[in-house]
């Protein structure tokens, strides 16, 4: 299922975490039998690269480093990685959008930058030549990203997506103007 209204949060610390909800057990009425659990919901402002190896030249030890990539937070993609159903997403955003208004210094909202069109006549053209005319034109991943953000027709994407890799793998002639 894919989610609706995913938001893109940035914060300046790299790890930073914002709990929305721990990890509950529902048990039966006399505590017995473990009726249903249900997952924490948290959102994580870093990707866990694992550990490594490295020389601390202050102490000359081996010491064991973490690799974390971090400061972002994409609510659609976490809630697909995690398996959060919409309302959970929905809980998580309102959560973040919560620490944004009361803890602005360390939680922002991302706007991510639209793409501008291609060429001028872009959106009166006709669908079938929009493929063909960003390949003359060299202008194949502005027209996929412009595509992908406002009209999204899935024949034009793919067209554009598979034009792609020749384009920039250098099959193509360019001669700078």
């Amino acid at each position: 299922m894919a989610i609706k209204n995913g938001k893109v949060y940035g914060s300046k610390a790299s790890a930073y975490q914002i709990l929305v909800r721990p990890k509950r057990d529902k048990w039966n009425h006399d505590g017995t039998v473990l009726m249903e659990t249900f997952p924490p919901l948290t959102a994580e402002f870093a990707y866990h690269g694992g550990e490594f190896l490295f020389h601390n030249p202050l102490t000359g030890s081996q010491d064991v480093g973490a690799d974390i990539r971090g400061h972002f937070f994409d609510s659609a993609q976490q809630a697909e990685e995690k398996g959060w159903t919409q309302e959970e997403h929905d809980l998580v955003v309102n959560a973040v959008d919560r620490k944004c208004k009361t803890e602005p210094e360390y939680v922002w909202e991302v706007t991510l930058a639209k793409a501008e069109k291609p060429w001028p006549t872009y959106d009166e053209m006709h669908h079938s030549k929009i493929v063909e005319t960003a390949i003359t034109l060299g202008l194949v991943a502005e027209s996929l990203a412009y595509e992908e953000q406002n009209k999204n027709r899935p024949s034009i994407v793919e067209g554009l997506t598979d034009a792609l890799p020749a384009v920039t793998s250098g099959d193509e002639e360019f001669v700078a103007a």
